[in-house]
């Protein structure tokens, strides 16, 4: 039986994972530094608010994403069966989009965390496409016994 991989024999598929997660990586590390820092600048406190126990909650939320980020490249750079860790991928990234998506309803559309939470949407709409796109290729070459299983 072979292992179900869905990216690797797609390098689109394998290099928009990849960058989706390094984008959240970096992007996260320069958040969470500028959030944590003692010294705020102002367009900090005009893109996020006063320092408050709602943000120090986003903050936590920030970090697991962080490393769940590190740990899901890790593992999908070394593990020789990517796909159970491309669900893993793309639980995070599907997750991300909704809240990303939803920023500009709810901090307004100007605010430059709702712009850049859109941009960085379009990334992870991207790769959580190709993901779903190597997944139902797989399934579908699948022989029938095994296709019926993974529905």
């Amino acid at each position: 039986m072979t292992q179900a991989r869905s990216c690797d024999s797609n390098n689109a598929c394998k290099t928009f994972v990849r960058a989706s997660l390094a984008v959240n990586i970096v992007v996260l590390i320069a958040v969470c530094t500028v959030v944590i820092a003692p010294v705020r600048p102002e367009a900090v406190t005009l893109a996020l608010g006063p320092p408050t126990p709602g943000r120090g909650i986003l903050l936590s939320v920030y970090f697991a994403i962080l490393i769940d980020s590190v740990i899901l490249l890790g593992l999908h750079l070394y593990c020789s069966d990517t796909a159970p860790v491309e669900y893993m991928i793309a639980a995070l990234l599907a997750t991300q989009v909704l809240y990303k998506i939803s920023t500009p309803a709810t901090a307004g559309v100007g605010n430059p965390v709702a712009i850049s939470n859109l941009c960085i949407s379009v990334l992870h709409t991207s790769t959580l496409y190709l993901l779903w796109r190597g997944h139902t290729r797989r399934v579908s070459a699948a022989p029938a016994s095994l296709a019926m299983h993974a529905n």
